[in-house]
């Protein structure tokens, strides 16, 4: 029996603001900054100076429409359709990197229609600023909005077309999805997951490359312990070869400003603000400029393994040798882990979705590993109404262009 994912890509669209699609548009092209860049960092891995890329201008807003319950993907079904085979489920993949990585916490919605099971996170609204009703909630918001235009900028540097190309001001108002499918199955049947996957770019080979710019890269307290286990799926179920990481640089530090060190990642951090400092803009030997680009890495997924178990032994010695470390523990996880609570859930959900029409509402038990309770409720629901309504509707189109 084959106990490996089977992944392939069936086609590509782009999405609009109002999540119309054109179908056939592929993602932007990589355009050769990556190994410009790269051929200028020193032994140390580090560009000099001056050839640091300012990420911070412009601001680029994240003020795009959230899109809800797959309807973009929806609506490429209702044009294209399945393709030769009509699989058993339709999601997308930040759904299946969530089940593949963590516990989810989020409500699921489910819903069976033509024989087909469409799973959806519930509805999330984005937050006004004038809900941010605290100083920290005030904090996050602000640095959530510094984080989406470094890597806007990042990933613009990456794939314009020219030099003097600017970034559009409707950026976030559109995106470019491959259209997916995975087989989950155990044994000799297929069972096919058909979903959505954004994709940041495309190499010269056409494989599909993910894009991370964070404050120190590779070598950030978080990666390699905790980060990239939600970085793994995302690549393997985007069908993505590489990660092209990008090391940004902090916030720079002020003379007047108070700070104090963080005792579990060893971070240090405004005392007002709580922003993070990067100790790389105050030093008289590096003295790069804030909030910008000073290296790339490039992380292939067949390497991520062997990396993060480098990454542990490189701590381990350095205990030992009484160096300083943070106290953020290595996540546990495997590749068979995650494979397998996709499959749990799946088999989960086909015994329970039986019959036509079924809406149900799931959510994992926290307590109990891998285990999800399920209820099943009325269409007209109203945690479940608009995503069953929209299933209908473009479905309904599915059936009159296919059938």
């Amino acid at each position: 029996m084959n106990q490996d994912f089977n992944i392939t890509n069936v086609g590509y669209y782009k999405r609009d603001n109002e999540m119309n699609v054109t179908v056939d548009v592929r993602p932007s092209r990589l355009n050769g900054n990556h190994m410009k860049f790269q051929k200028l960092q020193t032994s140390e891995g580090f560009v000099p100076k001056d050839q640091c890329i300012n990420l911070a201008e412009p601001e680029v807003l994240d003020n795009g429409n959230i899109e809800h319950y797959l309807e973009s993907l929806l609506n490429y079904i209702s044009i294209e359709g399945f393709g030769e085979q009509k699989p058993r489920f339709v999601t997308n993949k930040a759904f299946m990197g969530c089940l593949a990585s963590k516990p989810i916490k989020r409500k699921v919605l489910i819903f069976r229609y033509m024989g087909i099971i469409f799973i959806s996170f519930e509805k999330r609204e984005r937050k006004s600023p004038e809900q941010y009703d605290t100083v920290y909630k005030t904090r996050k918001r602000a640095s959530a909005v510094r984080g989406y235009t470094h890597g806007a900028n990042y990933a613009y540097y990456l794939t314009r077309e020219s030099d003097d190309e600017k970034i559009p001001e409707d950026y976030a108002k559109s995106g470019c999805k491959a259209v997916m499918k995975c087989d989950i199955s155990t044994g000799y049947k297929e069972d096919l997951v058909f979903y959505s996957a954004e994709i940041d770019a495309l190499n010269e080979s056409n494989q599909h490359i993910e894009l991370k710019a964070i404050v120190r890269g590779t070598e950030d307290a978080w990666f390699w312990k905790s980060s990239i286990c939600t970085f793994y799926w995302k690549m393997l179920f985007g069908g993505c070869s590489t990660m092209l990481v990008g090391d940004r640089t902090g916030a720079k530090k002020t003379p007047d400003q108070k700070t104090y060190v963080e005792k579990k990642t060893g971070r240090v951090r405004d005392k007002e603000t709580g922003e993070v400092i990067d100790q790389r803009t105050n030093t008289s030997d590096k003295d790069f400029p804030a909030y910008s680009l000073c290296k790339i890495e490039e992380l292939k997924i067949g390497e991520i393994f062997e990396k993060m178990e480098k990454a542990k032994q490189k701590e381990k010695v350095e205990r030992e040798n009484l160096k300083p470390t943070n106290d953020i523990r290595f996540e546990e996880w495997s590749l068979e882990e995650g494979k397998e609570r996709v499959r749990h859930f799946f088999r989960q959900v086909k015994r329970v979705c039986r019959y036509p029409a079924m809406c149900i509402l799931a959510e994992e038990d926290q307590r109990r590993k891998g285990f999800w309770n399920f209820e099943t409720v009325n269409e007209q629901n109203e945690t479940i109404q608009e995503f069953v309504e929209l299933v209908r509707t473009k479905m309904d189109i599915w059936k009159t262009n296919f059938f």
